[in-house]
C-alpha cells in the first residue's frame, strides 16, 4: 500500500499532475494511512513492545493537527479539481462500500 501510493504520487508530481487513481481513489492520505494501520501495529507486534500499543493513536493525533497544512496547499494548487476530490474521497480510511 505504502510503495504502491508513493509511486502514483511521485509519477503525478512528476507530470505536475493531482494523483487521484489507484489507491489514491479511495484514500487521499494512503501513505500516512499505511504508517498508522500497518506499519506501526505491524512493528508493535514484532518487537513485543506493548507501549508502543499507543503510538498508532499518536500518529493519528499529529497527522489530524498537521494535515490541514498540506490540504491547504493542495487546495491551493489545483483549486477545484482537488476540492472536487477531497469531497469525494476520505481523508484516510476507506469508507464501507455500498450493499449490493
Amino acid at each position: 500500500m505504502l510503495a504502491v501510493a508513493a509511486a502514483s504520487v511521485m509519477k503525478a508530481y512528476h507530470r505536475d499532475e493531482l494523483a487521484t487513481g489507484g489507491i489514491l481513489a479511495w484514500s487521499r492520505h494512503p501513505i500516512y494511512a499505511a504508517w498508522i494501520v500497518l506499519l506501526l501495529p505491524g512493528l508493535m507486534l514484532f518487537t513485543r513492545s506493548w507501549p508502543l500499543l499507543l503510538t498508532p493513536l499518536a500518529a493519528y493525533a499529529a497527522f489530524k493537527s498537521s494535515i490541514h497544512e498540506e490540504d491547504d496547499y493542495l487546495a491551493e494548487r489545483f483549486g477545484r479539481d482537488y476540492r472536487d476530490y477531497r469531497a469525494r474521497v476520505p481523508e484516510l480510511f476507506p469508507r464501507r462500500l455500498s450493499k449490493r
